[in-house]
């Protein structure tokens, strides 16, 4: 059985948009488990027209036959990867950034029943499988009230 490989690559920054770009949806982040990239409380917007998966990258998944409670289609931000099969290949799996914690960590995420904290995955899906429940790409953070620094203009004050 070989090891998985483990995530190595640099971690792509998100941009912060002020207003939803056209051709893309806006979800919430629902718990830690896509830091430092995604946190509780922020909204990741997602591209809708960008659905072929990139090992690496963020998703907004969709969970096949289920719908949230407000008839939205229900699914979960996720981080997609590639990862080797014992004699089949390679295939594409979907989850949170959160690979190991503590004992300590552990610990302190039971006695807190934050389950978020062990983090998940989904997988393997074969070829072609995952790009029919991929709804995007998240491409930035949602921020309706960020501003730009202010820039000190002419001399030094």
């Amino acid at each position: 059985m070989t090891a998985s490989p483990v995530i190595t690559q640099e971690l792509r920054a998100l941009l912060v948009y002020d207003a939803l770009p056209n051709g893309c949806i806006a979800k919430p982040v629902k718990d830690g488990g896509l830091a430092p990239h995604l946190h509780p409380g922020e909204f990741a917007i997602v591209d809708t027209t960008d659905c072929d998966p990139v090992h690496g990258e963020l998703y907004f998944v969709a969970w096949m036959g289920r719908a949230a409670a407000n008839g939205s289609e229900d699914g979960d931000l996720a981080q997609a990867y590639r990862r080797e099969l014992n004699s089949d290949g390679t295939a594409w799996w979907v989850g949170s950034m959160r690979r190991q914690i503590s004992a300590e960590d552990r610990a302190r995420a039971i006695a807190n029943h934050d389950w978020s904290a062990f983090g998940w995955s989904n997988g393997p899906y074969k070829e072609g499988a995952l790009e029919r429940q991929i709804r995007g790409r998240v491409i930035g953070i949602l921020a309706p009230s960020f501003e730009e620094p202010r820039r000190l203009t002419g001399g030094v004050a």
